[in-house]
Formats: C-alpha cells, sequence, structure tokens
C-alpha cells in the first residue's frame, strides 16, 4: 500500500515517537494503531533539537532518546514491525545528512536505508523548500515522497515552491505554533485549505486534533486527512507515568485511533459533494503537485476561495501577541522579517520577548541569562506565553552558536535573540554575513527574527544591525521621581508605514496601552 492509495476515502494519520518509552512497548503502540484504522503512520526520529515541537512530543522524544533510540535503531524499529500501512519518518534534517560513512554522499545513504526498511516518505519541518533538491533528488531516485508542512502563513513564491517539491501530501498546519493537542480548532485551517485547492494532492491538517469531532470538523471543511500526535502521545505519557501494563495502554490508543478514524469518515458525509466531484477520492490522483493541475469541485467552495482572496493582503502578516500593538500596525508584522528591539535595561521590554512566544513555535537563543533562568522568568510571567525551545549560545562563540541553530529553524517560526548586544560585539564581516543569512532564512521561512538590544551600552555593530532591520522597535523609558514612563517609537517599517507618533505604553504584568495621561 503507497500513501497514494491511503488517500481512497479521508485519511487518519497518527504520530507516534519511535521507541517511546521503550523499543517493545513502541511496536505495540505503532501496531494497536494501525489495528485502529490508521491509513498512514508518521514515526518520529528523535532528534536532540525538535523545535517544531510542543512540550508534549519534546518529552516523548526525551523518552525515546532515553531508551537508546537512534537512527539505525529506528530503521531497525520499522523492520521489526508488523503493519500493512505505509510508513513516514518525521524527524529533523541534521540527522538525515550526517547519517552514513563520512566519505558518502551526504543525505543519500539516509535515504537508501529508508528505502531499504519499508519507509513510504519523509516530513522534515526544519528544512525549507528552498533548500530541499537534495533531498528530493534522491527521494525520487528511491521512490520515496517529501511532505511539506504549510503553515497559516504561507503563500506567494514560498507556497509555489513548496508545492513544486511536495508529493504523497501536504502536511496542513492548523493554527501558528508548535504542536500539541487542543479543546477547540483554528479558524485558520479553513483559510489554508482555501490557498491550497489549486494544487491536486492531498491535503493532511495536523495541529491540536484530539477529537473524533476534530476530525469530523476538519474534513468536513475540505481536508482530505487529519494528522493527530499529542492526543496519543499523552496516552502514552500517562501509561508510562501510572506504570500501566503494555497491553493497557495499546488499548486505549486503538479506541481513539477508532474515533478519529470514524470522526474522519463521518466528516466526508457533511463536506458539499457536487455530482462531478467525485474525482476528489480517486486513485488516479497524481502524486506530485502542479500548478496546471485540474481543479476538483471548483463550484463546490467557491465561497472558499472567495474568502481567501479577502484574506489575501493580510496572509503575509504575523502577529506580534500583544494586541494593542498589532492594531497600531496594521495586524502584525510582514512574514520573513527582522526586527530590532532597542530597550533600557530596566524597561521590562523581555515582557514583548515573551508574549511574542505565544503566537508560534519559537527558538529563543539567551546569551546572558542561562536556559533555566529564561525559563523560570516564562513560568512567572501572567502574560499569555508559549513553550519555546530555549538555547543558551553565551560563551566564546556565540556567533556560531547562533548559525548553528537558525539554519535548523523551520517554516513560519519564530527567531528571539536575547540580547544580540553579545553578537554584535563579533568582527563585523563576520556579523554582517550572519544578519544576511538570517535575513534569507527567514524570507525562505516566512518566519519572524527578533533582535533584543540593550541602549547604555552601544558597540561599534548596532548600527549594522538598525540597518538591516526590517523593523526597529524603539522603546523610551525615563523615570522622573516615582514615575516611570515607556515610549515606544517605531522608526522604520519595511512592508508597512513607520508611525508618525509614539505610543505609551505599560509594562507590568503584560504590554499594554498606558491611558492615564495622552499619547505624547
Amino acid at each position: 500500500m503507497t500513501l497514494e492509495d491511503a488517500f481512497d476515502e479521508p485519511a487518519f494519520i497518527p504520530y507516534l515517537a519511535a521507541g517511546d518509552p521503550d523499543f517493545e512497548s513502541s511496536l505495540e503502540y505503532v501496531e494497536a494503531l494501525a489495528d485502529g484504522g490508521a491509513d498512514v503512520i508518521e514515526l518520529g526520529l528523535p532528534f536532540s533539537e525538535p523545535i517544531a515541537e510542543g512540550p508534549t512530543i519534546q518529552q516523548a522524544i526525551v523518552r525515546s532518546l532515553e531508551s537508546g533510540m537512534t537512527p539505525e535503531r529506528f530503521f531497525e524499529f520499522v523492520d521489526a514491525l508488523d503493519v500493512d500501512v505505509p510508513l513516514v519518518c518525521m524527524t529533523y534534517y541534521n540527522l538525515i545528512y550526517q547519517f552514513g560513512p563520512e566519505d558518502a554522499d551526504p543525505v543519500r545513504p539516509f535515504v537508501e536505508r529508508a528505502a531499504e526498511a519499508g519507509i513510504e516518505g519523509f516530513v522534515v519541518p526544519d528544512l525549507p523548500a528552498e533548500e530541499a533538491d537534495l533531498l528530493r533528488g534522491y527521494c525520487d531516485e528511491y521512490g520515496l515522497d517529501l511532505i511539506f508542512i504549510v503553515a497559516p502563513t504561507t503563500a506567494g513564491d514560498r507556497l509555489g515552491r513548496m508545492m513544486e517539491q511536495v508529493s504523497g501530501y501536504v502536511y496542513v498546519q492548523a493554527r501558528l505554533g508548535v504542536t500539541g493537542a487542543r479543546s477547540d480548532l483554528s479558524d485558520q485551517t479553513d483559510e489554508t485549505l482555501a490557498r491550497l485547492e489549486d494544487y491536486d494532492v492531498p491535503k493532511a491538517v495536523g495541529f491540536g486534533i484530539s477529537t473524533g469531532e476534530h476530525a469530523e470538523a476538519v474534513v468536513a471543511a475540505g481536508a482530505d486527512g487529519v494528522i493527530v500526535g499529542s492526543a496519543l502521545v499523552d496516552i502514552v505519557a500517562e501509561g508510562h507515568e501510572n506504570g500501566e501494563a503494555t497491553e493497557t495502554t495499546a488499548e486505549r490508543l486503538e479506541s481513539l485511533a477508532r474515533e478519529l478514524k470514524s470522526g474522519a469518515l463521518a466528516g466526508a458525509e457533511r463536506r458539499p459533494r457536487p455530482a462531478d466531484c467525485g474525482a476528489a477520492w480517486a486513485r488516479n490522483r497524481p502524486s506530485r503537485a502542479s500548478d496546471g493541475a485540474e481543479i476538483h469541485c471548483v463550484a463546490a467552495y467557491e465561497n472558499i476561495n472567495e474568502a481567501a482572496s479577502k484574506e489575501g493582503a493580510m496572509a503575509d502578516r504575523l502577529p506580534t501577541g500583544i494586541s494593542v500593538l498589532d492594531r497600531v500596525i496594521g495586524g502584525g508584522i510582514p512574514a520573513g522579517s527582522i526586527v530590532l528591539l532597542d530597550a533600557s535595561p530596566a524597561s521590562q521590554s523581555e515582557l514583548f520577548l515573551y508574549e511574542l512566544t505565544a503566537t508560534r513555535g519559537t527558538l529563543y537563543l539567551t546569551t546572558i541569562r542561562s536556559e533555566q533562568a529564561v525559563q523560570d522568568a516564562l513560568g512567572r510571567a501572567t502574560a499569555s506565553v508559549g513553550n519555546p525551545t530555549v538555547r543558551d549560545i553565551g560563551g566564546d562563540a556565540p556567533l556560531d552558536g547562533a548559525n548553528r541553530l537558525v539554519h535548523d529553524l523551520p517554516e513560519s517560526s519564530n527567531l528571539i535573540v536575547d540580547v544580540v548586544d553579545e553578537l554584535e560585539r563579533e568582527d563585523r564581516t563576520r556579523y554582517r554575513t550572519f544578519l544576511n543569512n538570517l535575513q534569507t532564512h527567514m524570507a525562505n521561512t516566512g518566519g519572524l527574527a527578533v533582535l533584543h538590544a540593550m541602549k547604555g551600552h552601544e558597540v561599534a555593530n548596532r548600527v549594522v544591525s538598525k540597518h538591516m532591520a526590517d523593523v526597529v522597535f524603539d522603546l523610551r523609558t525615563s523615570v522622573e521621581g516615582t514615575e516611570v514612563e515607556n515610549k515606544l517609537a517605531v522608526p522604520k517599517f519595511r512592508g508597512g508605514a513607520a508611525l508618525q507618533e509614539t505610543i505609551k505604553l505599560q509594562l507590568a504584568e503584560d504590554v499594554s496601552i498606558d491611558t492615564s495621561r495622552d499619547i505624547a
């Protein structure tokens, strides 16, 4: 059975981390999902920097690594499985690139070994389509599919390039952020599916689906399948923590799988299906997307396409998480931007950074505070915050650490550098190269980078940061007697308009407009 066959009807695609919590139990859990109606199974090959994942799957990856999972052990796991559904490997590009002998061509050994083991395709969250030619070529050589994750903000040339490279199915990200089960679904799903309607490749929606009702709603909205990870991983985690018998946990997994598959099938009964739309589930659907592919069921989805066109102007705006600021700057910051936040050390400007983490998956690079100090500060925050991946790059070579981690930043993610002063102290040529590479990567992946700079100890390369930044937030803090006043100026805003007036802000439990006096 191939990935193409899996979408003869709405597909249920579960995810588990291979080897979580141990090799033998994990085999039973994956087989239980197949028994419960899985049409495709995504198997996570754990990587130590899973920056696209929420805390649930991060912990699964930790358990898998602690149980001894490695790339070769992963292929042994696949060999040992007794299932009759296509298997997709979800991992990060570093593992694919580094696998095999040192003198071998990069990427080829991994793809070849995966094909031997029976893997049908790959999901690589940190690989932009613009850099995927090597992997795409080897996938074609060995007959494997390459699946890309399309975020709610993916549009224009980035979407076109991605759809030229994709095969098997498209992983449609239901909302911005990291993986994780949710109690409700995002309105962004309909908009994303509408943007993909012209491409004749199956669309499977993931991120936040946890119930049969969710699966039904997503398929009814036009999805060809549903992807479920965190809700299933939660069951594995609970069984492990409670000392539950493997058989009991497997039964719970199979039960939820049946519920999700039933929901997907029920959703198909609810979706508009004019008489001439029977081809939507046809076996002869092309395995690669094409700009010239025939558009199915246009009449049935005219209303969705119309809504998408109205939203097009805002599709590439990324919210900051601070509603008062987003309203002033037209809904958010253009995707692919670098923002310089220039602030006083005593201004509590870090609240901007904390609230930004709630908007989407975030890699938080700290150069002065320890990882634990940042995590503790996020834990104490009363504003809405996310679950960023925090990494300490301070030390002798912070720029090297930043370069290494930024390269793996996935589609539509945030990058925070707190504070950028330590990088600005590097050689100017090296720092300019870093910013140029960062600008290219953010443009290719549609993410948002925020460089947090400190006033009061200007460094030689601050002028470079200001010149290279697409947006400059200048936070001005003054203290008069017992009063502290914070005013935000936006003197530079590429892709929008610089503000003609400053905004008076209150930085306390969160970032808000200070209404105690008129804006000055």
